[in-house]
């Protein structure tokens, strides 16, 4: 028969889980809030919203699905041995390479937005004024996207170190400061400002991460 006992492991990673994943949801739900403002706007709004938003997912998905599985592979077997020392030094040596090769990349796709969202969707129904009007709001993206890399890459480390309650506080004050963030901007500056919101989010959210690292 099957041991169904649950182990104090077990029971530790169950426990581990909620914070973590709380955490995860919360910061998900930014873009809920995002296009829920944005449907109060002009019609198709939420549809650019949702375009910028895609051309912006790029550098993290590839973030993700690269690097921070290395890092936080490497973080965690440093951690284990007992080498925390050993660890931390990677952790402060992989952030500054992220922002050493993440930022020209995210410039040129600053300068050339308009070139990139055109390349991407222009075809179909998708005209010309809706690749301008794209590009504006990824402009309001960019800036912040840099932090936001960075994020995805201390949420990991904190998880090594077991800093887990701080991922759900943050992730909680993450939506609380995205809504005021929006309401705020989104009268002045429109859908632009819904953009905008989410990069001054992810520079304070990041930066709070940093520090307690």
């Amino acid at each position: 028969e099957p041991n169904l006992t649950v182990t104090p492991p077990i029971r530790q990673v169950r426990k581990d889980l909620f914070p973590i994943l709380g955490g995860e949801v919360l910061v998900a739900i930014n873009l809920v809030v995002d296009k829920g403002f944005a449907s109060t706007l002009n019609e198709g709004s939420v549809a650019i919203l949702e375009f910028a938003d895609r051309v912006r997912i790029i550098p993290t998905t590839l973030m993700i699905s690269t690097l921070a599985m290395v890092a936080f592979a490497t973080w965690s077997s440093l951690h284990a041995e007992g080498k925390i020392r050993e660890a931390r030094a990677n952790m402060d040596q992989t952030l500054r390479w992220t922002v050493l090769l993440a930022a020209p990349v995210l410039a040129g796709m600053y300068i050339g937005r308009v070139a990139l969202v055109r390349l991407l969707f222009e075809h179909g129904e998708f005209t010309v004024e809706n690749s301008r009007i794209t590009a504006h709001v990824l402009a309001g993206y960019l800036p912040g996207l840099l932090f936001a890399l960075l994020s995805i890459l201390t949420i990991r480390a904190h998880i090594v170190e077991r800093n887990l309650r701080i991922i759900f506080v943050l992730g909680a004050a993450s939506v609380m400061a995205n809504f005021t963030l929006n309401q705020l901007l989104i009268g002045p500056q429109g859908l632009f400002g819904v953009a905008i919101a989410t990069t001054i989010n992810d520079v304070l959210i990041t930066t709070i991460y940093v520090l307690c690292l």
